[in-house]
């Protein structure tokens, strides 16, 4: 996000406008993505949830009687869009 927020502000600084001119997205969707100017459109991966779900298998293999070590389990935790100001649809024929 600090990264997208940096690339909003140097287009700023060179004179282009963001959508309009470069389009920026960020990935994370914390705080920085709400207050930038624009608001930034981010991937939302979801921490809180990510922690939860790992202290959860974590105390499943503290509490599990297995001793194998080789044992793990993986969790796929779904991710979404923030459509915020940063971003716009593309007119159709142009990239």
């Amino acid at each position: 996000e600090i990264y997208a927020a940096t690339v909003i502000k140097i287009a700023k600084q060179k004179g282009l406008t963001v959508p309009d001119d470069i389009a920026v997205i960020g990935f994370t969707d914390g705080l920085i993505s709400e207050f930038s100017s624009p608001t930034l459109s981010t991937i939302a991966q979801h921490g809180f949830t990510m922690g939860e779900q790992a202290a959860q298998l974590l105390l499943n293999r503290i509490n599990s009687k297995s001793i194998e070590g080789d044992d793990y389990e993986k969790v796929i935790i779904s991710t979404d869009v923030r459509k915020r100001d940063s971003t716009k649809k593309m007119q159709e024929g142009t990239l």
